[in-house]
């Protein structure tokens, strides 16, 4: 991508060129979790969080621009990290480092174990992206592979300050993958908008599989409201009713939002899973 092309993308979309939207959202959610639960979660956790993810985002990408090429010709973050590759390569060790001192020096030894096996398959996954791309996207999407990540470094830092989830628990660690996985997927088959008459948007593909993200984001906000109900006597209805909200949000977007570009697409269904900032509010101001 040339740089006077990036000067026309406007200021709301640059975020997701720089792969700096899901990260912040996965922290959002981090937060609501750690609330609700009374987690003793400090600051380096959602820094690490933040860090990790983003690396996670930044190498699968680079990977993805430096192998793909007429499937991603109309993407501008594929573009943008095509042509930004060397920058953006500098920014990752220093980001590396500061994870690695910060894990080091902050986090418990249970926290500490968690993440390294977490990275370790991180690690993995991002090799086998580089030298089996096509096979390792039919097998595990990355969209399916960041949600894990991202859900996993939520567990991780739960059990590791005694959050040994239960049923509740271990229910909404599922939703917010699940959720991640239809945020991201929401919008991720989206044709661009030289071939959007051709095929229909917003249509979550898996392997010999179709869906309609209708249906599957009302599904799981119609699940996360009947859940509700069961965590009355304890801190995690604001949860669900967050899910709820953010798949109900995602559902409007795939049924309204056939007319958009493909980088709008994704910006908003990113936006769509800032739902997390009402419970936080009324937390945060005492409510």
């Amino acid at each position: 991508m040339e740089k006077k092309s990036a000067q026309k993308i406007p200021l709301w979309q640059w975020p997701a060129l720089l792969a700096l939207d899901t990260p912040a959202i996965t922290v959002l959610w981090l937060a609501l979790f750690a609330c609700a639960l009374y987690a003793p979660l400090e600051a380096p956790h959602f820094l690490i969080t933040a860090g990790a993810t983003w690396l996670f985002l930044a190498i699968s990408r680079s990977i993805r621009a430096a192998q793909d090429s007429a499937a991603d010709l109309n993407d501008p973050r594929i573009q943008f990290f095509r042509a930004e590759r060397w920058p953006l390569l500098t920014v990752a060790p220093f980001v590396f480092l500061s994870i690695l001192i910060m894990a080091v020096y902050r986090l418990r030894w249970l926290e500490l174990a968690g993440l390294s096996a977490l990275g370790s398959l991180a690690l993995i996954y991002l090799l086998c992206s580089g030298f089996y791309h096509r096979a390792v996207e039919h097998v595990l999407p990355r969209e399916i592979a960041f949600s894990l990540f991202a859900g996993g470094t939520a567990a991780v830092f739960l059990l590791g300050n005694g959050i040994f989830p239960p049923l509740h628990v271990a229910t909404l660690l599922v939703l917010l993958v699940v959720l991640l996985i239809l945020a991201l997927w929401t919008s991720s088959t989206f044709e661009w908008q030289t071939r959007a008459k051709a095929i229909k948007p917003f249509s979550l593909r898996v392997p010999h599989l179709e869906l309609k993200a209708t249906w599957v984001n009302g599904f799981v906000a119609l699940l996360a409201i009947g859940l509700a109900p069961l965590g009355v006597n304890a801190p995690f209805s604001p949860v669900y009713i967050a899910i709820a909200a953010a798949a109900t949000n995602l559902s409007l977007l795939a049924w309204f939002g056939d007319a958009l570009s493909g980088i709008s697409a994704r910006c908003l269904s990113r936006l769509m899973l800032l739902t997390p900032i009402v419970p936080l509010g009324f937390a945060w101001v005492g409510w």
